[in-house]
């Protein structure tokens, strides 16, 4: 997957749970509000959440994910974003 809507499409499509697009842009907002630069994310899921937090600057991202399928899946995803350093 190489964009965002690829990889909201696939969550759509095999019913992966990812945040809302409004939700997302909340905790964005909270983190540039409060210039927080570490963010503790507790089921990564594919990594759409992850890797927005990850482009903001100077936001550094840990994550956990339990299912071994979407957590391959999650790192592939960051991978294709260039942002394995940040996460």
């Amino acid at each position: 997957m190489k964009t965002l809507l690829e990889i909201e499409k696939y969550a759509k499509d095999n019913y992966v749970p990812i945040a809302r697009k409004d939700f997302v842009s909340f905790l964005i907002d909270k983190i540039k509000d409060n210039n927080y630069h570490d963010v503790l994310e507790i089921g990564s899921a594919i990594g759409y959440t992850t890797i927005q937090l990850a482009l903001l600057k100077d936001v550094y991202v840990t994550t956990i994910e339990y299912d071994e399928n979407r957590y391959q899946l999650c790192l592939e995803n960051i991978r294709d974003f260039n942002v394995e350093d940040k996460v």
